[in-house]
């Protein structure tokens, strides 16, 4: 607008010789007709910048559509040997919890880390997953060439104590959106026993987080849906801590039954002989 109603004035001062036949009315009034120039103005102005813009948005666009694509990483690891923890360091407002932690876990070995609430056990458990980050040191896998990876994670599970059941069925639940086979769902139901535990099999319908689900049978769908992903690395996290004796050798029966690596963080275990290890905390 300011522009619109300069620019006679400026034109007037500027070029007199132009205006010496011009009366000071006929000035006045291209003054006020000059108000008119303000909207093309501004609307000329503002489609300029905006061309602008879009120009180099333009060349922007077409810049990344002309880069060559980079191979997906799929954070998967073939024929893992070996986990190995490498003066692993970790602390939470400034508490450590994690110091100088050195180990190697073999491929289809059974672990069990016992020791004090607070020691970091889960700790551990949440760095090898990825969910927290090391302070210091490394860890990584290894593959049957020796080769090593610290991006392994597709490779690893966890299962927790009291894991979310949805307000779906037991396919539902199972299969989290994804495609499977029904053969599949169900040679699962029957590997981890729940196959004659409920009624209508995979149409059961779980409800309310699993209020008509008991803690066993959680604990066993959360293992099956585990098993269906097929990983290489199960990370257990006082998982049968609610269950009672019966239902924890049962879900442990059946963790220890698998061929794969199991690092499981437990207060209390009854029969060590289980395992083909045994981690002190303290003592670690």
């Amino acid at each position: 607008m300011f522009l619109g109603r300069v620019v006679p004035i400026a034109l007037y001062f500027l070029f007199p010789h132009f205006f010496e036949e011009t009366n000071f009315a006929a000035l006045v009034a291209m003054f006020i007709a000059s108000g008119t120039l303000t909207n093309p103005l501004q609307t000329m102005m503002y489609s300029l910048l905006a061309f602008q813009e879009a120009k180099s948005t333009t060349e922007k666009v077409y810049a990344v559509l002309d880069e060559v694509p980079e191979s997906p990483q799929t954070n998967y690891v073939e024929q893992l040997q070996r986990l190995v923890c490498t003066d692993v360091a970790k602390s939470f407002d400034k508490k450590c919890i994690l110091q100088d932690f050195n180990y190697t876990f073999e491929a289809g070995k059974h672990y069990l880390i016992r020791g004090a609430s607070g020691s970091g056990k889960s700790t551990l458990l949440k760095l090898i997953s990825k969910e927290e980050t090391l302070d210091a040191g490394k860890i990584a896998v290894y593959d049957d060439s020796q080769h090593s990876f610290t991006d392994f994670t597709q490779n690893v599970g966890m299962i927790q104590q009291n894991p979310y059941l949805f307000n779906a069925t037991i396919r539902e639940n199972l299969s989290l959106g994804q495609n499977f086979q029904e053969e599949q769902l169900l040679t699962l139901l029957q590997q981890v026993g729940l196959d004659q535990e409920f009624p209508e099999g995979l149409d059961f319908q779980v409800e309310d987080n699993g209020k008509n689900v008991s803690g066993g049978q959680r604990v066993r769908l959360e293992i099956a849906r585990f098993l269906l992903r097929q990983k290489d690395i199960l990370l257990a996290d006082e998982i049968t801590a609610a269950l009672d004796l019966a239902n924890a050798r049962k879900v442990r029966q059946l963790l220890l039954s698998l061929p794969i690596m199991i690092i499981e963080v437990a207060h209390y275990v009854d029969d060590l002989s289980v395992y083909d290890a045994v981690i002190d905390w303290e003592v670690a």
